[in-house]
């Protein structure tokens, strides 16, 4: 069974609201657009170094997304140290939802057909003491 993981470092982004011009155009906010095409980038540069091919349109897929945020500079030494036993969790924003939409986004069309194949979909939020990041992985369904 095929899997794909790949890493996009940086703040998570959220899915951004579409906005409407003043003559009526909708269009998706630049950082959304351009955090969609980092998270397609690093897909599909993972893709060709594995030789992982796009999924069909109608294979279920199973997609887990791991959030890390950097912990703040003024997080103290007991901070960090919950965050290493797993104690302390970012409860800011952006939105689970909203930083799924986003990478899910990003690969529609590219890692697979369509967003609506992904039938299970896990994420988490966490700090992390150094960076910010996210941890995709996007594999078929399995039978257990």
């Amino acid at each position: 069974m095929k899997a794909l993981t790949f890493t996009v470092y940086g703040k998570p982004v959220a899915k951004g609201r579409p906005r409407m011009t003043k003559s009526g155009h909708v269009y998706t906010p630049q950082t959304t657009r351009e955090y969609e095409e980092r998270i397609r980038n690093a897909a599909m540069s993972e893709m060709g170094r594995s030789k992982i091919l796009p999924w069909t349109e109608k294979q279920p897929l199973k997609v887990v997304i791991d959030a890390f945020f950097k912990l703040p500079k003024s997080a103290t030494k007991k901070d960090r140290i919950d965050v290493l036993n797993h104690i302390k969790f970012p409860t800011v924003k952006a939105d689970v939802d909203n930083i799924a939409k986003s990478i899910l986004d990003g690969m529609n069309g590219y890692v697979y057909g369509d967003d609506a194949q992904v039938v299970d979909l896990v994420i988490t939020k966490r700090y992390d003491c150094e960076d910010a990041f996210v941890i995709v992985t996007v594999k078929e369904v399995d039978n257990d």
